[in-house]
């Protein structure tokens, strides 16, 4: 009997059974294995970084003298106004060539000004020349690398400015065998230009035809043992004059030396003539006056250099002679600097620097030589000294640029206009080099439901802190931008983090310099409702003679923790959320730039390139919570090898992410790796973000579920601020611009909410508000509508249906009539829609052939199955199985072959079967159908299984034994 038990317990494992001996019984074939489950797109395949989205700016644009510098004009006429041109650096402090119109009457057709020749990071410009062609107005400048170390040689550019303000710059710009870019000067004549500078010892002359397009090389205009920098060319009608200062021969004066040349550059005077005689004279400039050139310039006569005036000489066609006269008389003290002139038709007026008044002077000179009685006029008088004047002609007015010198606040470009009887006709000297305030380096931190975003803001003499809040639909919470700091001198280069309810903002402060050179660490608390509680600001880091530069804030759950770099070291300090500054520890010796970023534990890290060995690899620092070094030797994030620079750090979560620029290659990169709390680098070979030939500033940002860094790259000249996502393991989307009508943008920085908002922020110049001004554009780590994802987490939306993100919950199954996938039935990716025609499941037993109506699901009734021999069908279908209850027909019931005896047809004669088993009738326990052919089949299965077990019976005994 115990066989028979173990037969039966063996059959009920009917598809093992089935497997095993498929052959000895006639079996129903089990069900064929699930179709693999679809892929999911994790997280690594979902991670993009949303397209940035509007663009905001912020506070003022009420023009004010723009920041950083702008000197060194040149002026223009064409008849009706003038072109004032510049060196400027607004442009994040890289000079380019700006330039700016006014009409005879005073208005100014460009408030802001426009440049003319482009910035380019690490070059600079030098003063540039400027003529009038009858047409247009014609500009050349040199740019190069300022640095007698360069290998890198100087280029002459130029370009064309309409009187409309129309630009053409020239396609070619020819190199020349010099390494630091030189003034030039310019003149128009009959059928070109010719533009010349001087080198110490040369001054040279690059001529350019009609259309711009220059000489294939310079020529020598003449050489001497000592030539200054300052000269002037002037065209006389038929030869252009060629007049510059210095010591042609040694032992020779030191004098005002001047050379005619025809428009070929062929010279028309055998060698220079001198037209200051045997006297100490620097400094020309010169001017057409009708068949004529009036030229004037710094004299010291007699005095060696103690005294200096201003004289003049005529010089006509054809005559090396000529009469000096004397414009301005200077004294000891005294001096009279920098003479410019401007021709009228009848008088000229010679304006200079005068050093004890320290304005720009004029008085009018005939044609004939001679100073008109009256005294000097005071052309330029604003605040701080002015120097470097230009004047020009046009439209029945004179005006006169200078440069004006602030030596708090860098310089700015004036002008006055002066009648041809000598009166000054401005009230004041008109600023020409106005902008918005400027706005650099922003910087930005999420809590919880609003962003603060912090930048450094220029007030027209100084550099504060501004911010202002915004909330989680990018809508700014305050109506204009609020002052943070706003402490005599500077405060700069600002950064912020949230401790999850209120901000601490840090910035370099030169609150207490009074040499230039130190530099304090302060910082302000911000509450979430936009307070400051530190209104004049705290002192993290301060006092002594050290130079603190490049603040980083982190927070580490327990207080903010603040870095900064300080005479070669890097810098920690506590600040707790009482504003309490302890705990001043030094990381380690390095550069300028590191990378700062703690966990919500307590524990911190830093990340700075170290010098090793001749390398500069990527090293690593970790503290606790009291700022207690927890590896005194360095670690190193990068390979031995690498030559790093300017890294960033985040932590996002479970791990820290450091990113930074790679000079190691060829082609410079921005790498990136992760490495545990512990210091475990988890990517011995680092993942590169960018590869394009130069990126800086990376900056790093996590909300748990994805990393974002922002960065700049050269892109043709310009700086482009960019953005990529990765997930956690470090897969990323292609990056994207940030700006949407790119321009110049630098100092890119973002932060993410934990519900995963992006919110970017980047400086920008900006032409039509004339400065750097800081923009901003919201996003999101997670994915938009209709892009693929696999959890409801990877999407902004929160849904995540069919395999892409959706706008809702979409039915919330997969076999309903809705869809958000094209490949679901839906019209678009991401659009929740009906499934027209499609087969669905209405969850109802008692209904087949379920198809979508709309966004409904209908099925049709279920029709009840044909009875069987000797069996009755109910007519109603049971809601829970969707069966129709079947009973035994009553006995005695004719069926085909006699009558219904327990629910069997059976001839009218044979006796009534055996009770059923507890089994199902006719079938076995593996789905086998049991008939009169299987019979004899079971039986010899039975005998085989049971010697099976039998004989497994006896091998236990034997073991037992």
């Amino acid at each position: 009997m115990r066989i028979f038990q173990d037969v039966e317990r063996f059959l009920q494992e009917r598809w093992r059974f089935c497997l095993v001996l498929p052959l000895l019984l006639s079996c129903s074939a089990p069900p064929p294995p699930a179709a693999p489950e679809a892929a999911k797109v994790t997280t690594r395949d979902a991670a993009r970084l949303e397209a940035p989205g509007d663009e905001r700016t912020f506070g003022a644009t009420t023009l004010l003298p723009s920041a950083f510098d702008q000197q060194l004009p040149a002026l223009s006429s064409d008849g009706t106004g003038f072109l004032a041109v510049w060196v400027d650096a607004r442009v994040h402090g890289t000079g380019h060539i700006r330039g700016a119109r006014m009409a005879a009457d005073g208005t100014l057709a460009d408030p802001v000004g426009f440049a003319i020749g482009e910035p380019v990071d690490n070059y600079r410009v030098a003063a540039p020349g400027i003529a009038w062609n009858g047409n247009e107005h014609f500009v050349v400048w040199q740019r190069g690398i300022d640095s007698q170390y360069t290998s890198v040689l100087a280029t002459v550019e130029s370009a064309f400015v309409s009187p409309s303000g129309a630009i053409r710059r020239a396609n070619v710009s020819p190199r020349l065998s010099l390494t630091q870019p030189h003034a030039m000067k310019v003149a128009a004549g009959a059928h070109g230009f010719l533009a010349a500078w001087s080198i110490g010892t040369r001054i040279n002359g690059l001529l350019f035809d009609e259309s711009g397009t220059p000489a294939a090389q310079p020529v020598e205009l003449f050489a001497g043992k000592s030539l200054g920098e300052d000269l002037t060319v002037a065209f006389d009608g038929t030869n252009y004059l060629v007049v510059g200062s210095g010591q042609l021969t040694t032992g020779g004066s030191q004098g005002i030396w001047a050379r005619r040349f025809n428009e070929s550059a062929a010279p028309v005077d055998a060698a220079p003539f001198s037209l200051s005689g045997d006297v100490l004279a620097v400094r020309p400039s010169a001017a057409r006056v009708g068949d004529a050139v009036l030229v004037a310039w710094e004299d010291s006569g007699s005095t060696g250099g103690a005294e200096w005036d201003i004289r003049g000489a005529l010089v006509t066609p054809g005559s090396t002679s000529v009469d000096r006269f004397l414009i301005a008389d200077g004294t000891a003290g005294n001096g009279k600097r920098q003479p410019a002139l401007a021709f009228d038709g009848t008088h000229a007026l010679v304006a200079w620097s005068d050093e004890a008044s320290r304005k720009v002077l004029a008085v009018r000179v005939t044609a004939a030589g001679s100073v008109v009685a009256g005294g000097p006029i005071t052309v330029l008088d604003p605040q701080g000294e002015t120097t470097g004047a230009s004047v020009a002609f046009s439209g029945g007015t004179f005006l006169v640029a200078g440069t004006q010198l602030l030596p708090d606040s860098g310089n700015d470009v004036v002008a006055a206009r002066v009648t041809p009887e000598g009166t000054r006709i401005d009230a004041a000297p008109v600023t020409l080099s106005m902008g918005a305030p400027a706005q650099l380096t922003p910087r930005v931190a999420w809590s919880r439901d609003r962003a603060l975003l912090v930048w450094s803001a220029w007030n027209g003499t100084d550099w504060d802190i501004h911010g202002v809040r915004l909330d989680a639909n990018f809508q700014p919470l305050d109506a204009t931008p609020f002052v943070i700091s706003g402490a005599n001198k500077n405060q700069e280069t600002p950064d912020v983090v949230s401790s999850g309810e209120d901000f601490l903002v840090v910035w370099r402060d030169d609150r207490n310099d009074g040499t230039g050179l130190r530099r304090d660490i302060y910082g302000a608390r911000v509450t979430a409702a936009g307070t400051v509680k530190d209104a004049q600001g705290m002192a993290i880091a301060a006092g002594g003679s050290a130079s603190r530069q490049h603040p980083r804030v982190a927070v580490d759950g327990r207080a903010y923790v603040v870095g900064w770099w300080q005479d070669g070291e890097v810098k920690l300090a506590q600040v707790d959320p009482a504003g309490w500054v302890s705990g001043h520890v030094t990381v380690a010796a390095g550069s300028t730039s590191f990378g700062l970023a703690c966990t919500t534990g307590g524990i911190c890290a830093t990340v700075l390139p170290m010098d090793y060995r001749g390398f500069h690899p990527l090293a690593l620092y970790r503290f606790d919570a009291l700022l207690t070094k927890l590896n005194e030797a360095p670690m190193f994030v990068s390979s031995l090898e690498d030559l790093t620079q300017l890294p960033g750090l985040t932590f996002d979560g479970t791990r820290f992410v450091a990113a930074w620029k790679s000079t190691k290659k060829t082609n410079p990169a921005l790498l990136a790796a992760r490495f545990t709390t512990a210091g475990a680098v988890l990517d011995a070979k680092p993942v590169e973000v960018s590869t394009e030939v130069d990126v800086r500033e990376p900056q790093l940002t996590s909300d748990g579920h994805a990393v974002v860094l922002t960065w700049i790259q050269r892109t043709v000249g310009s700086w482009r601020a960019m953005a990529r996502q990765f997930d956690t393991a470090l897969v990323g989307a292609p990056a994207v611009a940030l700006a949407k009508q790119p321009t110049d943008e630098r100092a890119s920085s973002i932060a993410v909410s934990a519900a995963g908002a992006t919110l970017a922020v980047w400086e920008q110049d900006d032409p039509g508000q004339g400065a750097m001004r800081v923009h901003a554009s919201m996003g999101s780590t997670r994915s938009v509508l209709g892009t693929a994802c696999g959890t409801a987490t990877d999407c902004r939306s929160g849904f995540c249906v069919d395999g892409v993100c959706c706008d809702s919950a979409c039915g919330g199954g997969t076999a309903d009539c809705n869809a958000c996938s094209m490949a679901a039935g839906a019209a678009a990716d991401g659009t929740c829609g009906p499934r027209a025609n499609a087969t669905c499941d209405d969850g109802k037993a008692c209904t087949e052939h379920d198809v979508c109506e709309g966004s409904s699901c209908v099925g049709a009734p279920k029709a009840a199955p044909a009875p069987g021999p000797c069996q009755v069908v109910t007519p109603l279908c049971d809601p829970e199985t969707g069966d129709f209850p079947t009973a035994q027909a009553p006995d005695g019931t004719v069926c085909d072959t006699g009558e219904c005896r327990a629910g069997a047809c059976m001839p009218k004669d044979d006796p009534p079967p055996p009770p059923p088993d507890d089994g199902e009738p006719g079938e076995s326990g593996c789905g086998c159908t049991t008939g009169p052919g299987a019979a004899g089949t079971s039986f010899l299965l039975l005998l085989t299984l049971a010697g099976v077990l039998r004989r497994r019976a006896g091998h236990g005994r034997k073991r037992h034994e």
